[in-house]
C-alpha cells in the first residue's frame, strides 16, 4: 500500500513545472524531487538564469515555476516583478519563490513581488511538496492592478456580508502564508 506522501505525491504527475536556478547542484536537486513527487522528467524544464526563465515562457505553458533569489544577471524579486507585468507570457503561472534568506522582511518582499509561496534553502523535501500542493489548491485570483497582476482573495474582491469570519487571503486552516 502507497504511503500517505506517495499518494498525495501522485497528484502531481501531468505537471509541467519551470524551474529557475543558478546552481547547477540545486536545478538536479529538484528535478530529482520533482520526479519523485510524479513529475515527468520531460516535464521539468531547467534554466540557469531569470532571462532565459521569461524567454521560454514564449514557447513554453508552465503550470508552476521555481524560482531562487539569488541569482545574476537578475534576481527572482526581478524576476516576479518582470513576469508579473501585463503584457509577459505567462504573468498568472503560480511562483515558488526558492532562497536561503528566510528574515520575514525577505519573505513579505518576494510575496509583494508577486510569489505564491516561499521554499527554504536547504529544501526539505515533504517542505517542498506541501507548497506545491498549496500553491496548487490556492483560491486566490490574478487580478491586474495597473500594469501588474496581483493576487486576491477572491472572497475580497467584495465585502465580505456583515458579521462573517474573515480569514487572510491564501491562509489554509491553521497555516500561515508566511511559514518557511
Amino acid at each position: 500500500m502507497p504511503s500517505e506522501q506517495h499518494r498525495k505525491a501522485a497528484i502531481l504527475s501531468g505537471m509541467r513545472i519551470l524551474v529557475i536556478d543558478d546552481s547547477a547542484n540545486a536545478r538536479r536537486l529538484l528535478k530529482s524531487l520533482l520526479m519523485a513527487f510524479g513529475v515527468g522528467g520531460d516535464e521539468v524544464i531547467m534554466v540557469g538564469d531569470a532571462p532565459s526563465g521569461l524567454e521560454l515562457l514564449h514557447t513554453i505553458e508552465p503550470d508552476l515555476i521555481i524560482c531562487d533569489w539569488n541569482m545574476q544577471p537578475m534576481d527572482g524579486i526581478q524576476f516576479l516583478r518582470t513576469l508579473r507585468l501585463r503584457d509577459t507570457p505567462g504573468a498568472c503561472t503560480p511562483t515558488i519563490m526558492l532562497t536561503a534568506h528566510t528574515n520575514p522582511e525577505l519573505v513579505k518582499a518576494a510575496m509583494e513581488a508577486g510569489a505564491n509561496h516561499f521554499v527554504a534553502k536547504p529544501v526539505v523535501p515533504a517542505n517542498l511538496l506541501k507548497r506545491i500542493q498549496w500553491v496548487r489548491a490556492d483560491k486566490r485570483v490574478y487580478l491586474l492592478e495597473g500594469d501588474h497582476y496581483v493576487l486576491k482573495d477572491p472572497g475580497g474582491i467584495a465585502p465580505p456580508p456583515p458579521n462573517s469570519p474573515s480569514r487572510r487571503a491564501g491562509a489554509g486552516q491553521g497555516e500561515s502564508i508566511w511559514e518557511v
